[in-house]
């Protein structure tokens, strides 16, 4: 292979590397404005550990902080009751589903932590499962 063969090679790779990275970067901003306009004291938030991960991992975060938020609930309406498994079942479908179609849409997946000052003025650490596409990202949290 001709030197100028291998710097065109050399130099192709790293343009799709930056560019791979960039959008990377641009959708990471996407989530961390998301989250920001919901949160009480965003000047103050510090965004940490972005990452993509599977759907699966995504629906299961989100199936558990559903079911502890479901439990809270119940718990603060005096019932001492567990949820019915079938609810439980019919939770996880209505999230795989909603998932599904988020991905069919061209959405990716991601997590990230997120430390601001809550009301009181206290560091709170939250965790968020973002759906992210090239213009837009949508995050929750058990926070919400």
């Amino acid at each position: 292979m001709s030197k100028i063969a291998t710097l065109v090679l050399a130099i192709s790779a790293t343009a799709a590397c930056t560019r791979s990275a960039d959008e990377s970067d641009l959708r990471q901003k996407y989530c961390q404005a998301d989250i920001a306009s919901k949160l009480l004291n965003p000047e103050t938030a510090e965004f940490h550990d972005f990452g993509f991960i599977p759907k699966a991992t995504a629906a299961q975060q989100i199936l558990e902080w559903s079911i502890a938020a479901d439990q809270e609930k119940r718990e603060s309406e005096g019932l001492v009751l567990p949820q019915k498994p079938e609810h439980n079942s019919e939770v996880a479908y209505f999230i795989n589903q909603q998932l599904d179609s988020d991905e069919k849409s061209g959405a990716k997946f991601a997590a990230l932590r997120v430390r601001a000052d809550s009301r009181l003025g206290n560091k709170v650490t939250s965790e968020y499962v973002c759906r992210v596409w090239n213009d837009h990202c949508l995050c929750e949290s058990s926070d919400q």
